[in-house]
Parts: structure tokens; sequence; C-alpha cells
């Protein structure tokens, strides 16, 4: 009886843990479905990358004249006037050289006056002689000697006159290598390089040797390298903000105020200028930058976003590189042509130092009052897996590709336990939100982001 007993108390369970089973099989969905609402907003793009900041107004202060410098009167961070002295040449060689183009034109000048007496004489002479003649008292040869005498005379006194103005010059070429030996500052502010030494000879035959740096530091400028597939949207007159390092979280702001036309390619470690035949080095004052990286500010990243952004970029760059192979022969295959955007920054409190590398922020594109879809829900197509464990036969796109051009593409519902595809126009983009310009979707749908096979 008891062994009866057991035996029908195990098969009870038995059927018991069955039943728990079945219940729990229908109870678990088959699916596990992510999906988020269409809405009606703004979309900002920005464009992520860096710069550097140099002072807008900079000049390199040189020297014309040889020679050693016997002092200085500025150093680095020196703030310095217009007109100062800021360096003194050793004046000797130039004293001596005035000296003597200031004798050279008494020399002149006396030797045009000896001339003179002697043309007046000869002048006075040729006088007399053409009285005498016209009274028979003399030849004709005679006559003629004096008049040639008296010509002669004058020829040379104009030779005479024109020595001495040569040698005026020459005073005056001597008094200005002699003024050019006290170097002055050109502008108004702050020695950011100094490159001479008291007693270092200075040579200035075949060019100008540059001793100091003077720059305005109140305003500068920022200069960020920007890709190609957004240059166009870059525009003066926009504002812009960054951050610098070394200043902490401190945040900065600029106006854009040219986008420079010349073109920078970028190959795999060299950057140059499009149209140079080099393929290594680096473009001077070009800065080194991570350009064409979206943000959008006060909203994280989704998965889809990175795909659409890759996929964009990756398409501009390839039409980049085409039309550059095409009407460039010099811009090596494979590169990466990008431009310099020039932003104003006011400095009036000196706090940014020239050289500082930023991490600037520059608005491409917004849109207000559109209606948007996440980046996600572009991304995301059902597997087969997927669509199999939903229990509807395999969806057919149009093309099977998965987008019917190059602004369009697909959004997905789940309703009723079946996806559902939705064909749209899709605009602008940033990091989170898609622009939709048509399709079958409204504020308010429910679109699905992420599907996966339930864990057992």
């Amino acid at each position: 009886m008891k062994r009866a007993f057991l035996i029908a108390g195990s098969a009870a369970l038995v059927v018991l843990l069955l039943g728990v089973t079945a219940y729990k099989a229908t109870r678990e969905p088959a699916l596990a479905v992510s999906v988020a609402s269409v809405t009606r907003g703004a979309i900002a793009r920005e464009v992520l990358t860096s710069g550097v900041l140099e002072p807008r107004d900079a000049v390199d202060t040189g020297t014309q004249v040889s020679g050693t410098i016997q002092a200085l009167h500025a150093d680095f961070n020196s703030t310095v006037k217009a007109g100062e002295v800021i360096a003194q040449i050793d004046p000797s060689t130039y004293d001596t050289a005035l000296a003597e183009a200031r004798g050279n034109h008494l020399q002149a000048m006396a030797e045009a006056q000896r001339l003179k007496v002697e043309f007046d004489d000869l002048t006075t002479k040729a006088g007399r002689a053409s009285q005498l003649s016209s009274n028979g008292l003399i030849t004709q040869a005679e006559l003629d000697a004096a008049q040639l005498a008296a010509r002669q005379a004058a020829a040379a006194l104009k030779a005479a006159n024109a020595s001495v103005r040569a040698a005026q010059a020459g005073v005056r070429v001597a008094e200005v290598n002699r003024s050019r030996t006290t170097i002055r500052a050109p502008m108004d502010g702050i020695v950011v390089s100094r490159d001479v030494e008291v007693g270092q000879t200075i040579a200035a035959s075949f060019s100008s040797p540059v001793l100091f740096r003077i720059a305005n530091l109140s305003q500068m400028q920022l200069l960020a390298e920007i890709g190609e597939a957004e240059a166009g949207e870059i525009k003066a007159g926009v504002p812009v903000t960054f951050q610098i390092e070394s200043l902490g979280p401190q945040t900065f702001e600029g106006v854009v105020s040219e986008l420079r036309l010349e073109p920078i390619y970028e190959t795999a470690g060299s950057t140059g200028t499009a149209g140079s035949t080099g393929t290594t080095g680096s473009t001077a004052g070009t800065p080194t930058a991570t350009a064409g990286r979206s943000t959008s500010p006060n909203s994280p990243a989704s998965p889809g976003s990175a795909t659409a952004t890759a996929t964009a970029a990756t398409s501009s760059t390839s039409a980049a590189q085409t039309s550059a192979s095409s009407t460039s022969p010099a811009v090596p295959a494979g590169s990466v042509i990008s431009y310099t955007a020039v932003v104003d920054v006011d400095n009036t409190d000196n706090r940014i130092a020239p050289g500082s590398t930023a991490i600037v922020t520059l608005p491409t594109a917004r849109r207000d009052d559109v209606i948007r879809v996440p980046n996600a829900a572009l991304a995301f197509k059902p597997s087969a897996d997927i669509i199999k464990a939903s229990g509807q036969d395999p969806v057919k796109l149009d093309g099977d590709d998965d987008a019917r051009g190059g602004s369009s593409g697909y959004v997905w519902k789940y309703a009723a336990g079946k996806f559902v595809p939705i064909a749209v126009d899709v605009g602008a983009s940033d990091e989170r939100w898609t622009e939709i310009t048509g399709g079958g979707v409204k504020p308010g749908d429910e679109l699905v982001t992420q599907a996966s096979l339930p864990r057992r």
C-alpha cells in the first residue's frame, strides 16, 4: 500500500511540474523588443574637432643691418609700445660710414663750388671775346675757343652738381643704416619670443634675422581643421565654444570669421596642402585635428548614430577622393581633404596663451520643429532569427538593401507580434535624432530600436 501511495504521489508531482512548465511557456514573451517614440523637436548637428590658438596680430621683428647686439631692452613677456626701443646693435661701423658719407658730400660741394667759379670766369671771357670779335679785334678761331671753354665749364658744373646730389643720397643711406641699428617695436603688444642674446653677431646679408616676435594677445585666432563633409555647413558669424585642457573645464566662446579655401590633404603619416608634390612633413600653422566627428549636446549617443555617421562620412570621403584624384593629380590617392576654419576669440584678460590646443564644438546644421526618430530606429533591421521567432514569413524590402536611396531608409513597427517595415525619407541628423521628411510615420508612433531572443 505504501509503495502504491509513493508511486501515485510521484506521478502527481510530475504532472504538476509539467503543468507549471507549460503555463510559464505560455506566459513568457517570445521576443524582447525595445521601442522608442517618434517626436517633434529640434535637431542640432555639431562637429567636435581640435584647433590651435594663435595671436591674430603678430609681427616678427628683425634687422636689416648686420652687427653685434650691444643691448637688449625687452625680454620674454615684456609689454612694449609701438616705437619703443627693444634692442641696440653696435653702431660704430655705421657711425664711421656716416662720417665718410658726410665727408664725401662736403668734398663734392667744394668741387662744385670750384667749378662754379671756373664756369663764371669762362662765361665772362666768352662774352668779351664775342664783343672783340664783333669789332674785328680777334679772329673767329679765338672766339670759338673761348665759347668752347665756357660750354665745357658748364658741363663740368652740371656733373659736379650731380655728384653733390649723389653724395647727399649717400649721407641719407648712411643715416638710415645708422638708425636701423636701433631696433624699435613695430606695434603694441607682448614679446612672445626672443631669439638673440647680448654679444651675438647678426648677419643680415641675405635675409633679415628675426630678433623678437611681438604679438597682440587681446585678440586671438583659433585655427580648427574641418573635414570636407562638414565644411559646407561652416558659415561666417557662427558662434563657437571650446575648452582648453590647461585651463580646466572653463568654456570659452568665439565667432567663425572665415573658412579658408585652401584644401589640406592628409594621408597616413603626412599632412600637406592640396596641390603640393610632397607627401611628407606638415603644413606650418595647420593644427592636427579629429575633424568630422559629430556630437549633440546634452544627449547620449545611441548605437545607431555611430553607424549612420560612419556611413555618411565614408561615402563623403569616397566622393572627395574620387574628385580629388580626377582634378588634382598631385594629391595622393586615399587622401582625406579638410579645410581650416578661423575663429575670432576675445582675450582682453590674457587668459589664453598662444599655442594652446583647444577642443572645439562647431554647430554645422540645425532644424527646428521637425519630425524626428531615434537613430537606433533607422539602424535597426530584424535578423532572420528574429523574424523566424516572431512566426512571420521573411520580409522583402524594395531592392532588399535596407534603403531605397541615399536619403531614404526603413523603420520598423512591432504590432500583433509582427515586424512591419515603413519606408521613410530622411533629412538632417545629429548624434541622437534623424529628421523625417516623408514617409508613413507621425509623432507618437512607437518604432523598434532593438529586438533579441529571450535567454533560456
